[in-house]
């Protein structure tokens, strides 16, 4: 029998708690025995049969060689310092230990860019940005789709293109998505809306997340709301007067973006996304209080997307009034007479949320401060070229 001695195993890039359950799976005995290999029937002298019986168990150790594991083995996960202590016979803990290192490896991670931006519809695109891509000849309804081929969401464009100059070939529906048009072509769609000032970016964030790991994005407020309101009258006022009581809870408006990431070998990431985007709209009132409400749109996905790709879900439209006034400076803030030289307008908007995902498959922390670099400029160009669009409609005179 071999001397039994105690290992320390220092994890690096895992959890010791889960690897630690792994190897107990693999080695350690179970109800104080241990799994054998079903005994080959064969035809042998008697006297052998003892012998036989008394020959250890074998295990095939990770890598395809054939190595003898026997005798006490004892594996313990000590999670303060992130290490596993092994008890077994040195000759075991090679074994082990080969089979360790296989698994104690760096996880993959992926940098996601994440644009969320609001599209104003017009005449053109009443019907949403996925009618105008696919062409009124498809009838294929769409979730979203994505890139099939390499190109960041944000390419240049010159501000004299038009929609009606591009040749958007018709989506063919695959399952639950549809693989997208062209990519530069979708670029130029979002590049000419900027520059009409009928692009509107809600947030462009990114976030570095782990294979297998959920990574959460939140951008809004915190707005208060009201719940258990109950009326009560008012002590010593009589039963005429009334007061409401309740608690008081607070709720987030804004972009609420969960992604799970999963990465094969070849760098394909299966994104599995919910996405919220919620809004103030407006006030209801409640036993004689006014509320806000809240205009609330989501989206739950899964799909297949290669590293450097772009997933792009669309067709979460809302309409919405806007009401402008326009009239004579001076005059038409007096009181009462003002309105005689004011003209109030109102007009129904519709608009479509766009998100836009792109994963990329990182090495090293090196990569993915370029990438972050690349992305940040990337909107920096888009945001100009809103801010110019907005600057020459205020410039343009009003009728």
């Amino acid at each position: 029998r071999e001397n039994i001695r105690t290992f320390v195993y220092y994890v690096e890039n895992g959890e010791a708690k889960k690897l630690a359950e792994i190897l107990k799976s693999i080695y350690v005995k179970k109800e104080g025995t241990r799994r054998v290999p079903a005994p080959i029937r064969t035809v042998v002298p008697r006297r052998r049969t003892a012998t036989l019986q008394r020959q250890p168990a074998t295990t095939t150790v990770v890598g395809g060689l054939p190595g003898e594991i026997a005798g006490e083995i004892s594996i313990t996960a000590y999670e303060d310092i992130n290490a596993i202590i092994i008890k077994t016979s040195p000759r075991n803990y090679l074994a082990i230990l080969e089979t360790l290192k296989k698994l104690d490896i760096p996880p993959k991670q992926v940098l996601i860019e994440v644009l969320i931006a609001e599209v104003t519809l017009d005449r053109t695109t009443q019907y949403g940005i996925e009618w105008l891509l696919k062409g009124s000849t498809n009838n294929a309804t769409i979730l979203g789709g994505f890139a099939s081929s390499p190109g960041n969401f944000l390419g240049n464009v010159s501000e004299e293109g038009k929609v009606s100059d591009l040749s958007f070939s018709p989506l063919v529906q695959s399952g639950a998505f549809v693989n997208v048009l062209d990519p530069t072509k979708f670029n130029t769609f979002l590049s000419l809306s900027a520059s009409r000032g009928r692009l509107n970016v809600l947030a462009s964030p990114h976030i570095l997340a782990v294979d297998n790991k959920e990574a959460t994005i939140e951008i809004g407020d915190d707005i208060p709301i009201a719940t258990g309101l109950t009326q009560q009258p008012a002590t010593g006022t009589g039963a005429t007067t009334l007061v409401s009581t309740g608690q008081i809870q607070y709720r987030t408006a804004g972009v609420i973006l969960n992604v799970t990431p999963h990465i094969s070998e070849k760098n394909k990431v299966t994104l599995k996304i919910r996405q919220e985007f919620s809004s103030p709209g407006g006030s209801e009132k409640v036993a004689g209080q006014d509320f806000p409400k809240f205009i609330k749109r989501t989206a739950n996905t899964t799909a297949i997307v290669q590293s450097g790709h772009t997933l792009v879900l669309g067709g979460l439209i809302s309409d919405k009034k806007n009401r402008s006034r326009t009239g004579i400076p001076i005059l038409s803030d007096i009181p009462i007479f003002g309105a005689l030289f004011s003209t109030t307008t109102e007009e129904d908007v519709k608009t479509e949320l766009l998100l836009m995902v792109t994963p990329y498959v990182i090495s090293g922390q090196e990569e993915a401060d370029m990438l972050t670099r690349q992305f940040q400029d990337r909107v920096k160009v888009i945001k100009e070229k809103i801010r110019k669009a907005r600057q020459k409609e205020q410039k343009q005179p009003k009728d």
